[in-house]
């Protein structure tokens, strides 16, 4: 006899299972697999074979002890019976029996039973996965992705999640939580059966930062620095006064906020106003390391994108708000891993990785906000971030404590569509991999909405796309991201792009540009708004965008259209994308100048840059020259804060002043006029030769100097400031007992670690051209 329990499906073939009522009125099942396998021919044979007669062996035992295959004392009513109770159907067995016809079910009885057996196992998975929907509504979802809003997906992905909310697998894996350390969990199953004790409203693991004890022994940065040291009140010692401070959070929300939308704009400056009403030691103790974490990084943001005529008016130089502005990144950045980030997972947390990327693509520190992405895309889902499904009147009692609140819900999807927006229009310059699936996000888009209309009541306000909100520029860009993402699965697959799928993207394309509401278009001649102080802005950004995504669409195909009349509408879209956005370029020269310190316009302006020059090399016009001397005069601007625009400069001037290398008769005598020739596939072709050499002396020592990301500093910085040497980036700001200066001299921890004197940074060019443009390098003059 088998010491395991008897499978399944016999169990529910038991007597007492075919005796249950439901099984009479239970319908056969709708499956064709499941009745094809319970054929009534195959059935009859195996019912025959059971029935045929053989030898038996006398049965000694009554009924009931022969079916419990329990010993017997053969008395009757027999002893086993009796203390079961059941001595009324305890009979002998007649000794020596055949057995008659009718002692076994017919085949016919058989497939009746099985298939009802059947059917009752597809209801009750039915059943399962709805009582499973109903306990996760508050991380489910039943809105489909935001390309495909509207149409009803499945709320439980697969059987598993559906046994997850079984009594005993539930009861399990809590436990397996606790044992193997899964924190967030644990701490979410504790807080839920002891709802008093912990803060549900902001992040699932107390705040590992206490500011009366400083550090925890056993925190990371405890090995480094000295007992007792609070960087909370060494990083709101840092910052601006509380006037220039309110002033700096002003000047964000009015000019730079809407680029991210990540911050809900009325709760915000309330605690901002609490906090700079407090001294620095109550601060620390009474406000959020994590909000403080958040406030630092605007001021960071703030200082960076200040206007000189607003420096001058807080009493600041240049040098001056440049280093304050690094010495409150770090200041972020310290309180970002000694508060916990990793493991006391918060979403003000996630606010300011959003705002960090802000500040570090701008200065040239992309790789290393790509690496902190990866840690907050895995912090959201534990968060639940990635399961905040579309408002609706059924599902407002359905949400759990953490997320009761509609402004913190809407806050959150502001936030997790921004962190999958990074992860997915960055993955060409990462292996053309991205972290977050699509089938797995079911999270709703963001809510077109206003910051006053984020209110906690009995009723939610999602206003029509035709109506203008804050949020309606958010909505339509993540639409052309969604679209990037979709030729990223292409690319992987296919490289370069079919042709006939860049058509179909093509199309999808230009009907969502067409599809933008009248006031994101005619940017030339739309008049400003006061009301609307971030429309042209937001116009001129949607119309680049969709501009690009044509441009790097089409591409792989741009050099054989030259040559190839097949491929002459690719280039024909290329260069005219290239124009239309270099065209936006000098509209927002004009009208919103500060948007030429952001590094992803001036990445899209560089981009169309680099087509134009490459049509100037086989169309030579004057009109095209003009066109990028203006360009290039507009970067220049934003030289003294975006390293970007330092790169898109250095690269534009030096293609422009090789254009006669490219273009002009070769040294040797005799020779013909030498322009680059449409079927080259030589490696010393004068483009790539002149790019080559671009690149070599931008990665020169000479030309990178003591040029370094804070970040990239940092990790070096250990051993120098140990020796008692000037660094940079945390450690640097966690070094104890250093004085705190008075404004207007800044406390500046950063000494010599970003030099943002014009110089050039090599690896980030290397980027831009090998990264943006390998299709073009190796179809158009050879391998870079």
């Amino acid at each position: 006899m088998s010491s395991h329990s008897p499978p399944l499906a016999a169990m529910l073939q038991s007597p007492a299972t075919q005796q249950h009522p439901i099984l009479a009125a239970a319908p056969a099942p709708a499956s064709a697999s499941a009745t094809s396998a319970l054929d009534p021919k195959r059935l009859q044979g195996s019912a025959q074979a059971a029935a045929a007669p053989g030898t038996k062996r006398p049965i000694q035992s009554c009924g009931e002890c022969k079916r419990r295959k329990i010993k017997c004392n053969r008395t009757y009513p027999c002893g086993p019976c009796i203390i079961r109770g059941d001595q009324d159907i305890c009979k002998e067995v007649e000794k020596n029996s055949e057995p008659s016809a009718g002692s076994f079910a017919s085949a016919t009885e058989v497939y009746t039973l099985t298939t009802r057996v059947a059917s009752l196992e597809d209801q009750l998975l039915a059943l399962q996965q709805t009582v499973a929907s109903l306990t996760l509504a508050s991380t489910s979802s039943s809105v489909a992705p935001p390309e495909e809003q509207g149409r009803e997906i499945p709320r439980i992905a697969n059987k598993a999640v559906a046994e997850r909310t079984q009594p005993d697998e539930e009861v399990a894996l809590m436990l397996e939580d606790f044992a193997m350390g899964h924190r967030v969990n644990r701490d979410r199953v504790t807080s839920r059966l002891n709802p008093i004790g912990g803060d549900s409203k902001e992040g699932l693991v107390s705040n590992q930062l206490e500011a009366s004890s400083g550090l925890p022994v056993d925190h990371a940065f405890a090995f480094l620095i000295a007992s007792g040291y609070e960087p909370i009140q060494q990083a709101l010692a840092a910052a601006p006064d509380p006037q220039r401070s309110m002033f700096l959070v002003q000047l964000y929300f009015s000019r730079i906020e809407w680029y991210t939308k990540t911050l809900h704009q009325p709760s915000f400056m309330l605690e901002v106003q609490r906090l700079l009403e407090l001294s620095h030691a109550d601060g620390a103790r009474q406000i959020r390391a994590s909000f403080i974490c958040c406030y630092l990084a605007v001021l960071c943001i703030a200082l960076h994108l200040i206007e000189p005529e607003e420096q001058i008016a807080l009493g600041y130089t240049p040098d001056q708000a440049k280093d304050l502005s690094k010495t409150m990144f770090s200041a972020s950045q310290t309180l970002l891993f000694a508060s916990g980030f990793l493991s006391s997972h918060s979403l003000e947390h996630l606010q300011a990785v959003v705002l960090m990327g802000v500040y570090q693509y701008n200065i040239d520190d992309a790789d290393a906000h790509w690496s902190l992405l990866g840690s907050a895309l895995k912090v959201a889902q534990n968060l639940g971030l990635s399961r905040l499904g579309a408002e609706s009147e059924t599902r407002k009692t359905k949400w759990p404590d953490a997320w009761k609140s509609f402004r913190r819900r809407e806050t959150g999807r502001r936030v997790w569509w921004n962190l999958v927006g990074l992860d997915w229009s960055h993955a060409t310059a990462h292996s053309a991999t991205y972290c977050i699936h699509p089938g797995q996000n079911h999270t709703a888009f963001f809510s077109n909405v206003n910051d006053e209309d984020m209110v906690d009541g009995p009723a939610f306000i999602n206003r029509p796309l035709e109506e203008y909100t804050e949020s309606t520029f958010q909505i339509y860009k993540m639409h052309f991201i969604i679209l990037y993402r979709e030729l990223v699965d292409h690319l992987n697959t296919h490289s370069p792009a079919s042709y006939s799928f860049i058509l179909s993207m093509d199309l999808k394309l230009v009907k969502l540009m067409d599809s933008l509401p009248s006031y994101f278009t005619n940017v030339a001649e739309r008049p400003d708004d006061p009301l609307r102080p971030n429309l042209i802005k937001e116009s001129i950004f949607l119309q680049m965008m969709g501009e690009n995504r044509l441009l790097r669409l089409h591409r792989p195909y741009l050099s054989r259209g030259y040559r190839d009349a097949k491929y002459a509408a690719s280039k024909d879209r290329c260069v005219h994308s290239a124009r239309s956005i270099l065209s936006y370029i000098k509209i927002a020269g004009a009208r919103a100048p500060e948007m030429l310190k952001n590094w992803l316009v001036l990445f899209l302006g560089f981009v169309a840059s680099i087509v134009t020059f490459i049509d100037l090399t086989r169309v030579p016009s004057l009109e095209t020259r003009t066109i990028l001397r203006e360009v290039l005069d507009l970067f220049k601007t934003a030289q003294m804060v975006s390293a970007a625009a330092r790169n898109a400069v250095s690269l534009l001037e030096g293609l422009l002043a090789a254009e006669a290398e490219i273009t002009q008769p070769s040294p040797v005598v005799g020779a013909k006029r030498r322009r680059i020739q449409d079927d080259s596939d030589t490696t010393d072709a004068p483009f790539t030769n002149v790019v080559n050499r671009l690149l070599l002396a931008a990665a020169s020592p000479a030309t990178l100097g003591e040029a370094e990301s804070p970040v990239s500093a940092s990790s070096s910085s250990v051993h120098a400031s140990m020796s008692g040497v000037s660094t940079s980036g945390i450690w640097d700001f966690l070094t104890p007992n250093r004085p705190v200066q008075m404004q207007p001299e800044l406390d500046v921890f950063l000494e010599g670690a970003n030099s943002f004197d014009g110089t050039t940074r090599g690896a980030d060019l290397s980027h831009l051209f090998s990264s943006d443009f390998p299709e073009f390098f190796q179809e158009y003059d050879g391998t870079l």
